[in-house]
This record gives structure tokens, C-alpha cells and sequence, in this order.
């Protein structure tokens, strides 16, 4: 493999190419403080960035020995444009550092619309390793490049004036068929009913850890429910055909257990090591969003392959991404982006709550918006068409118990927005109709 004369921001100091520091260097370091026993890197990923945009990848590294003392990793990272020849540039006695990619960037979408850069990371110190993504995936990570990427102002919404959506399913708290578990935190969170999901027919899920249970909801009454192991934190998606999928994570692993549409569970089975982000499908098939890889990897499948994008109905990918600032959002089909929009808000954003395809080359975005002076903050739906901002509400937040971000709002299988909201006296999902526009 070549050598990429990549921009390196190591600390303070920018250089290219390999590091000055010396690997014998890094090794007797490492070795005057103990043997390395665990590595990790944590990593941002640029996601989807504007052609001419400076693409950079900030990474940490975390060596530690037995005695839990830091020690020196070497850091290497791979990119290449497109399908062009792997570059490598290596940093020794890394612990911060940031990788330029403006130059394969540019080179990703010179000859099309869009295009992508692929790179792997890979730690070692002694005998100990890191690889990003882990070795038991089979492609190498990436981001997306478009040429066209229109921005949207979204309209600025004064605070309180909520839309109010009709409540479609009340539990109050307690044990029981009708009622929803609760957790009273005392130095801890108050916890409740950790996720839930809309059917075609508008039947709802909810995912109850402190009850044990999987139960389902049509019309306000208990349909049925199934026994199950979730954590606090596990999160649930459901298919087209009504099976669901619970996923849940403890001591760095993350496993998923299946529900069928008729409601008997199957066994966990692990998908890997991490932490749990969220799980969704794409009509069928169940895919987890892990971090620090921060990628989705299908669950059920052997070696497993990881995408950056979510996939979707169609075989697309939906790419998303938030930095507080803005919102962009594109489809991958064929290897290139389509559909890319950039959001942007003189509000702040915060927590990026749902982004859904609406089926129609479009996007249902929720996300939490705010401001410091004077203190508020509320939750905005948008509805991205053609690239433009077609519909935007606002919706309270109403948390009593806590909920993971990603588990409050569910654009249902039957079109409409659902949010699951709670208060002291209970658990509610709340049910926005989307009039047709999903």
C-alpha cells in the first residue's frame, strides 16, 4: 500500500505523512509504564459532506494497561476515493489526532454527482489492537460526497406554540396488563416503558423492561404480550410483516432478540461488542446502530457488513447527521448520493429524535431545538420535499420518566408521527396525522 501525503493535526501540530516519533520509541514508552491490556479508538465521521467542504476525522485513543495506567499506541488510517489504491499514513505514540481528507474528498466526486471515501483505523500497542471498523465486519467504513447539496431555512416556531396531537394510548403506572412499569429514581433516573413502534394498522408496541414484557396495543386494549429480557436503555423496531425486534446492551455487548408476528420470542443472539444506539428495519430485515463504529450492522448474518447509512426500503441507505448547527440528510443508491438537503435554524438543535424516509424522495426529520435566553426548548417535526422544507409543527416534550432519544418518536407504519410521552400520573403515545404527507 502507498503512502498518502494526508494532512495530520496531531495535539497542536499539523504534519503529513508518517509521524517523526518512532515506533521503537512508542514501544519503550509503553513499555516503562506496563503492558498494554485494552485499546479503544473513538472516532467522528464526516457522514455527508458539500464537495469543496473540508473533510476532517478527529480520532482519540485510549490505551491503558493492567495497572490502568495510559500507554502509547501507534495509529494507523487508511482512506482511497472511490476505487482507486489504499493510502496509509501512520502516527506513533498517538492519543489525539486528526486526519485531513479535503484531497480524496475532492477526488470522490470529480467525475460524478456524488461520490464516497472509504478508511479503516487500526491501534496497536505491544500485542494488544483496535481495528474500526472491528474485525468481525467486512467492509471498510466511509463517507459520502455530493456536489449538490441545497440548504433550508427552517422556519423558527415560537416557543410553546405546540401542536397538539390526540393520545391514542394511556397506561398508568403500575404492574399489570393495563399499566406501564415505573422506576422511581431516587440518585438515578426515573425510569418507564424504554421504546415502541407503530404497525400498518396502527396496533402499538410497547417495550416494558420492568414488566418483563412485549405488549401490544390496538385500539386501547391489551392485545397480547410476550415475556421478554430487555435492559432499561434496549430499543425496539418492527417490520412490515409485524415481527419485532428488541435490542438491548450490557458489559459492552450488544444482542438482539426476535418477536414474531404472532408474538412467540426466539433467542438473543449477540451482534457484537459496543454500546446500543438504536435498531430499525428496512421493511424486513433488522439493522443496529453501534457505537464508537457509529455504522449499522444487519443483524442475523455472518461475517457482518456495516453501513454508515441506515438501510432502507429499496435497497437505499439513509444517511443523516447533526452537529447542532444544521442537519443534513441524503439517500445512497448505487454507490452515490441522491436527495441531499442541509437544514439549517437560528435555534439551536439538539438531540436529532427520528429521520425517516417519507417514501416519496423525501425525509420526516424530529429534533429538539432550543435556546439559552430565556431558557426553552421544544421538539420540531419537518417535512423535507424536493428538496425544500414542506411542513414544520412544533410538539412538547413532555418527560416525566426517561426515555432513550431515539425512542420518543416513531413515524408509525400506517404514515402518521407518534411520540411517546410521559407524566406522573403516566405513559401516553401521542399520534400526529400526517394528513398524506408521509
Amino acid at each position: 500500500m502507498a503512502l498518502m501525503a494526508v494532512g495530520l493535526v496531531v495535539g497542536s501540530a499539523v504534519v503529513g505523512g508518517r509521524s517523526t516519533t518512532t515506533e521503537s520509541a512508542a514501544r519503550a514508552a509503553a513499555e516503562s509504564i506496563g503492558t498494554p491490556e485494552r485499546i479503544q479508538i473513538f472516532y467522528t465521521p464526516p457522514v455527508l459532506v458539500r464537495a469543496g467542504e473540508p473533510a476532517r476525522i478527529p480520532v482519540d485513543v485510549i490505551c491503558a494497561t493492567a495497572g490502568g495506567r495510559p500507554c502509547a499506541a501507534n495509529l494507523t488510517f487508511g482512506s482511497r476515493a472511490g476505487a482507486e489504491r489504499w493510502h496509509v499514513a501512520t502516527v506513533g505514540s498517538a492519543h489525539q489526532a486528526t486526519f485531513d481528507l479535503a484531497a480524496p474528498a475532492a477526488r470522490a466526486a470529480t467525475t460524478a454527482s456524488s461520490g464516497s471515501v472509504s478508511f479503516y483505523l487500526r491501534a496497536q500497542a505491544g500485542g494488544v489492537a483496535a481495528e474500526m471498523p472491528p474485525g468481525q465486519v467486512a467492509e471498510p467504513l466511509r463517507f459520502y460526497v455530493a456536489r449538490d447539496m441545497p440548504a433550508s431555512e427552517v422556519p423558527s416556531i415560537p416557543f410553546g406554540q405546540v401542536r397538539r396531537g390526540r393520545s391514542v394510548l394511556f397506561l398508568p403506572w403500575g404492574s399489570g396488563g393495563m399499566k406501564a412499569g415505573l422506576a422511581l429514581g431516587n440518585e438515578s433516573a426515573t425510569l418507564g416503558p424504554s421504546a415502541f413502534d407503530v404497525d400498518r394498522s396502527g396496533r402499538i408496541f410497547v417495550l416494558d423492561p420492568l414488566q418483563h414484557r412485549l405488549a401490544v396495543f390496538a385500539e386501547g386494549r391489551l392485545v397480547r404480550s410476550t415475556t421478554v429480557n430487555a435492559g432499561p436503555r434496549a430499543d425496539l423496531a418492527i417490520n412490515d410483516a409485524g415481527a419485532a425486534f428488541i435490542a438491548g446492551g450490557a458489559q459492552g455487548h450488544v444482542a438482539v432478540q426476535p418477536v414474531s408476528s404472532t408474538g412467540t420470542a426466539g433467542a438473543s443472539s449477540a451482534i457484537g461488542d459496543g454500546i446500543l444506539s438504536e435498531i430499525r428495519t428496512d421493511g424486513s430485515q433488522a439493522f443496529v446502530n453501534m457505537l464508537p463504529v457509529d455504522a449499522w450492522v444487519r443483524f442475523g448474518t455472518s461475517p457482518s457488513t456495516a453501513t454508515v447509512g441506515r438501510p432502507v426500503a429499496g435497497g437505499a441507505q439513509l444517511l443523516r447527521v447533526d452537529d447542532g448547527q444544521s442537519i443534513r440528510l441524503g439517500t445512497v443508491r448505487g454507490g452515490g448520493v441522491t436527495n441531499a438537503v442541509e437544514l439549517r435554524a437560528h435555534e439551536r438543535f439538539g438531540d436529532l429524535a427520528m429521520a425517516e424516509p417519507d417514501g416519496a424522495g423525501g425525509y420526516w426529520v424530529v429534533t429538539r431545538v432550543w435556546r439559552a435566553q430565556p431558557a426553552a426548548e421544544q421538539y420540531q417535526a419537518i417535512h423535507v420535499s424536493n428538496g425544500r422544507i414542506a411542513a414544520s409543527f412544533a410538539i412538547r416534550d413532555e418527560s416525566f420518566a426517561e426515555t432513550p432519544p431515539s425512542s420518543r418518536f416513531r413515524l408509525g407504519h400506517d404514515g402518521n408521527l407518534y411520540q411517546l410521552t410521559t407524566s406522573p400520573d403516566g405513559m401516553r403515545i401521542v399520534r400526529f396525522d400526517l394528513g398524506g404527507q408521509s
